[in-house]
């Protein structure tokens, strides 16, 4: 386990070291502090707060070890927001699972972070959405409709999900945007859910 040893050279000088020490290795972190303080509690206190923050820092350079790109874009089902439950899969080209990534469409926008994002390289996009909707009114369920008056709808044709040809290639380091507005007659078919165990 790591701990803190906190080592002054001189209470003369305005500089102090904190050392932080690992199994491996030690890191100096320099700090200015003010040396009129005379309550020694405070000073702890700094040197407390300062090193939670480097800490903190230290760890956010390792939160992508991957080298995974962010990914993020808009897409749209014939001009409008893609609503309902949806979500965009990138499928790497290259057959590795591992590199690829997915995530949700919320109001027809989405956004994958580094850790959950995709690798450099190209890929298969696919994108799925479901409605469901009011048995009583056909219309979109809201949180009224009870769940057995609901039955649940896919928007999006196959050609853009699990037959899809769309292609988009993430490149490292720069501003992987990937927008698509899906123009289709497709009328929604109804999905089948599986029975209800008595």
């Amino acid at each position: 386990m790591a701990y803190l040893k906190l080592q002054f050279w001189s209470k003369q000088f305005s500089k102090k070291h904190c050392f932080l020490m690992t199994n491996s290795k030690i890191t100096i972190l320099p700090f200015i502090f003010v040396y009129n303080m005379k309550n020694s509690f405070c000073r702890t206190i700094i040197f407390f707060l300062c090193s939670v923050v480097f800490l903190f820092l230290s760890g956010c350079q390792h939160n992508n070890p991957d080298g995974r790109e962010n990914v993020s874009g808009r897409i749209l089902l014939n001009g409008q927001p893609l609503e309902g439950s949806a979500r965009i899969v990138f499928d790497p080209l290259d057959g590795d699972s591992r590199n690829g990534g997915s995530g949700q469409i919320l109001s027809g926008n989405f956004f994958l972070t580094q850790q959950d994002g995709v690798k450099p390289g190209k890929y298969c996009v696919r994108i799925f959405a479901t409605v469901t909707y009011d048995k009583t009114t056909n219309a979109p369920a809201t949180k009224e409709t009870l769940d057995y008056n609901e039955y649940t709808m896919d928007i999006i044709p196959p050609e853009f999900n699990v037959d899809s040809s769309l292609e988009f290639e993430v490149i490292k380091g720069k501003k992987n945007i990937y927008n698509y507005n899906i123009e289709t007659p497709f009328k929604p078919k109804r999905v089948n859910k599986a029975p209800i165990a008595n």
